[in-house]
């Protein structure tokens, strides 16, 4: 069992995801913006984090560069939908550039998630 930072700026896809993540048997926290999730890290042992790239706040590149920085670091699932000033294929391209262990477009298929976590834990940011 893995324990799994969620982080994402819409709350329905964080429930969706805690909901799916919790039975796969994993034990989930929730963040809405990465600013939340490096206070979240720095008191938490996390395995894994599910990072939406673009949220208000504190983005996913931002957040993954601060993590860059952590002596002991999560595996990153980088989730995205684009937005009006990047299309996903930029921003997938750009997640290229850190220490992703997968990309995932949104809308999530959940069994790519699942998949996903699979590959973190037996590979992680390779």
């Amino acid at each position: 069992m893995a324990h799994i930072l969620i982080v994402d700026d819409g709350v329905h896809i964080r429930t969706m995801l805690a909901e799916y993540v919790e039975n796969l048997g994993h034990s989930v926290a929730l963040a809405e913006d990465g600013l939340e999730a490096l206070k979240y890290l720095a008191g938490h042992e996390t395995d894994i984090m599910i990072l939406d790239i673009i949220m208000p706040e504190q983005d996913g590149i931002g957040a993954i560069l601060e993590i860059m920085k952590l002596s002991k670091r999560p595996a990153i699932i980088a989730i995205s939908g684009g937005s009006r000033n990047f299309d996903a294929d930029f921003v997938e391209n750009l997640v290229k550039l850190f220490p992703i262990a997968s990309f995932l477009q949104k809308p999530i298929n959940l069994d790519d998630i699942g998949y996903a976590i699979d590959k973190a834990l037996t590979f992680g940011c390779k």
